[in-house]
């Protein structure tokens, strides 16, 4: 069974994985193209979890 995470837990860690990527913003477009970039990552994540969903196709029921 997998332990359920405190917000300050999620946070922290959060946190210290972006800690590097954040280094270099210093200005508007640093901190935009960062965010896409994000985005781009959160996409792709999104389609692979899309094309790992089975679809099951609807079910019938025939007046007889």
């Amino acid at each position: 069974m997998e332990q359920t995470l405190g917000a300050r837990a999620v946070h922290e860690e959060a946190t210290a994985a972006l800690r590097p990527l954040l280094v270099g913003v210093q200005t508007t477009e640093d901190l935009l193209e960062l965010l896409e970039g994000l985005r781009d990552i959160r996409h792709i994540q999104d389609e692979e979890h899309a094309r790992d969903w089975i679809q099951h196709p609807p079910v019938l029921n025939p007046k007889g």
